[in-house]
C-alpha cells in the first residue's frame, strides 16, 4: 500500500530547520554544548520534548550527558510544499514535456530538492511526479493529500514558525494566539475569526485521516460488533472506512463538539459514496457535565459494543484525558471494548512520533505517550488494556475493557 512518507518528510524538513533555529536562539544561546541544567531557564517539559525531537532527527547530538547542536543546511522545504499545493503547477508537470526547460532558476532549485526527496523524477530534461507521490497530489484520487498540503501551508507552518517554537520552549503554551491573533486560543476559534482556515484545517485533517484509516480499519477487532460510538469522530473518515470493511455494523454514532457538527455533517455527505451507511452525528461536549456519569447529550441508557477514540487522547493532558475516558466508558455495553487509536512513543521517547508530539505541544497542550503511559491512563480511568495491535500506519490499536 502506498504511503505519503515523501510528503510527510518534506513537512519534517521544514520543521527541522525551524526547531534547529529555535533551539539555537534559546536553550543553546551561543553555547556549543549544554546539559539538562540549562533547561531550567525555560519551560522544562517543553524543552525536553523539543530536544527529544531534535535528537531523533540528528539536529542535536546527545553524548555523555551533554547536548551538542549539529550543523544543518536550509532546504527550501516550505517552498516545495507550496509548489506542490499549486494545482496549476501539478497540471503543467503532467501535461507539458518542456516545462522544466521554461522554469526560472529559483523554481528549478525547488524542483531539484523535490528530485532529491523522490517527489520528482528528471529524465532528458522532462520532469515528472514520481509514481510514489502522484496519487497523493491528484485531487481526484481517493488518496489525495492536496488539502492536507494546503492546511500545512496555511495553518501548521504558522504554528511551527520560529517565533512560535521559541514561545513554546519558553512558556509551554499552545501557539494559536501567536500565530492567528489573540482571539484564537484553539482551532475551533478559527470558526468565527478565520472560517476559511478552519474549513481548510478540517478538510486537511479529513484527508490525512482517510489515508491513515486504510491501515487501521482492517485490523480492528470488531468481530460480533454491531454498534459503535466514535468519540471525537469529526467528519467521519474512520466511520466511512469501518462501515465499508465491517458490513455487520448497524449503528455508528459520531459524537463531537456541537459548534463543529454542521460542518462535519456537510463534509461527510460530500465524501460518502453510499447512501445506506449507518452513520449518525450527535452534538456534544467532552467536558460539559451531564446529569449522569457519561457524556453530555448522550442518555445513560445509550450503550455500544465498541467505543472508539481516534487521535483524541493525545490532544489532552492526563487530567482531562482521564475525564474523557471515564465518561466514554459509561457508554460501553456489557463486555464491550474501548479502543484507542494513537501513535505510541517508544520507551526512550525518541523516534518519528516526536514530530506528532511537537504538534501537540504547539496546537493542543496535549502529548504523545508510551504504551506504559496509556496503560496507566486507562487504569486510572477504570479500564484494563487487553491488547496492543501494530498497524502499517502511524497509529496503533490499543484495546481495553472496563474493570
Amino acid at each position: 500500500m502506498l504511503k505519503p512518507e515523501n510528503l510527510l518528510n518534506l513537512a519534517k524538513n521544514f520543521l527541522n530547520q525551524n526547531v534547529h533555529e529555535a533551539l539555537e536562539r534559546t536553550v543553546f544561546n551561543n553555547k556549543k554544548i549544554i546539559s539538562e541544567s540549562d533547561f531550567s531557564k525555560f519551560h522544562v517539559d517543553s524543552v525536553r520534548r523539543v530536544i527529544q525531537y531534535a535528537v531523533s532527527n540528528k539536529l542535536v547530538i546527545f553524548e555523555s550527558g551533554y547536548y551538542k547542536l549539529s550543523l544543518i543546511s536550509k532546504t527550501g522545504a516550505l517552498e516545495l510544499l507550496t509548489t506542490l499545493g499549486d494545482s496549476d503547477f501539478v497540471q503543467q508537470v503532467n501535461s507539458n514535456s518542456d516545462f522544466y526547460m521554461t522554469m526560472t532558476e529559483k523554481m528549478r532549485k525547488v524542483v531539484l530538492l523535490g528530485i532529491e526527496l523522490n517527489i520528482f523524477t528528471l529524465s532528458s530534461n522532462r520532469i515528472q511526479i514520481s509514481k510514489e507521490v502522484e496519487p497523493f497530489l491528484n485531487e481526484s484520487s481517493s488518496l489525495s493529500m492536496h488539502l492536507w498540503i494546503q492546511n500545512f501551508i496555511k495553518v501548521s507552518s504558522k504554528l511551527f514558525s520560529v517565533p512560535c517554537l521559541i514561545s513554546a520552549i519558553e512558556t509551554g503554551q499552545v501557539q494559536w494566539a501567536n500565530a492567528f491573533g489573540a482571539t484564537v486560543t484553539n482551532p475551533f476559534d478559527l470558526m468565527s475569526s478565520h472560517p476559511e482556515l478552519f474549513k481548510n484545517l478540517m478538510e486537511g485533517m479529513h484527508q490525512s485521516n482517510v489515508t491513515d484509516s486504510n491501515f487501521v480499519t482492517p485490523l480492528l477487532p470488531l468481530k460480533n460488533c454491531k454498534t459503535i460510538l466514535d468519540v471525537g469522530g469529526a467528519s467521519g473518515a474512520m466511520g466511512l472506512s469501518i462501515c465499508h470493511h465491517h458490513l455487520q455494523i448497524t449503528q455508528y454514532m459520531i459524537y463531537d463538539l456541537a459548534e463543529a457538527v454542521s460542518l462535519y455533517e456537510a463534509m461527510f455527505e460530500r465524501y460518502r459514496d453510499q447512501k445506506n451507511i449507518p452513520v449518525k452525528f450527535r452534538k456534544g461536549d467532552f467536558f460539559a457535565k451531564a446529569n449522569h456519569l457519561g457524556l453530555f447529550c448522550l442518555d445513560e441508557s445509550e450503550k455500544f459494543d465498541v467505543v472508539i477514540l481516534g487521535w483524541i487522547i493525545h490532544d489532552w493532558n492526563d487530567e482531562d484525558a482521564t475525564k474523557i475516558l471515564i465518561r466514554s466508558k459509561q457508554h460501553l455495553a456489557q463486555g464491550g471494548k474501548l479502543i484507542l487509536l494513537e501513535a505510541v512513543l517508544p520507551d526512550d521517547r525518541l523516534g518519528s512520533v516526536t514530530m506528532l508530539d511537537l504538534t501537540m505541544l504547539v496546537q493542543t497542550g496535549g502529548r504523545e505517550r508510551t504504551i506504559s503511559d496509556f496503560e496507566n491512563l486507562l487504569k486510572r480511568s477504570g479500564l484494563k488494556m487487553t491488547a496492543e495491535i501494530d498497524t502499517n500506519g502511524r497509529r496503533k490499536i490499543i484495546v481495553s475493557e472496563a474493570i
